[in-house]
């Protein structure tokens, strides 16, 4: 299975802001993506697909960092890990909202840890 099962294809559909549109609280967390071998994860709020790629809006977390970002489907996929890893879907991800990802940013000096 890819990055992109037909459920998570269904919730982007579903879930599309205007451009100068605010993401309201309650949108839901529409994937958790992992690096399985190192810390990292990317967290989708939403996403629209452009030629034969997608620009997701989310979370990062990388290294010692956090922050709301957008990355693309090419940038997870293309992403070289140790011992022939790829990026995959969090399947332990429990789910959350916009407003859960704010908590997250805002507290992470904190060692704050939603998921």
């Amino acid at each position: 299975m890819g990055l992109l099962n037909k459920e998570i294809l269904n919730e982007l559909e579903k879930n599309q802001y205007a451009f100068d549109d605010v993401i309201p609280d309650n949108a839901p967390i529409i994937v958790k993506f992992i690096n399985p071998v190192y810390f990292g994860s990317w967290f989708v709020l939403e996403g629209k697909k452009i030629f034969n790629d997608w620009e997701f809006s989310g979370v990062e977390e990388l290294d010692n960092k956090i922050s709301f970002t957008e990355f693309t489907l090419s940038s997870l996929e293309d992403m070289n890990l140790p011992f022939g890893e790829k990026i995959k879907i969090d399947e332990n991800y429990k789910g959350g909202t916009h407003k859960d990802l704010k908590k997250m940013v805002e507290n992470y000096g904190d060692n704050y840890q939603l998921f």
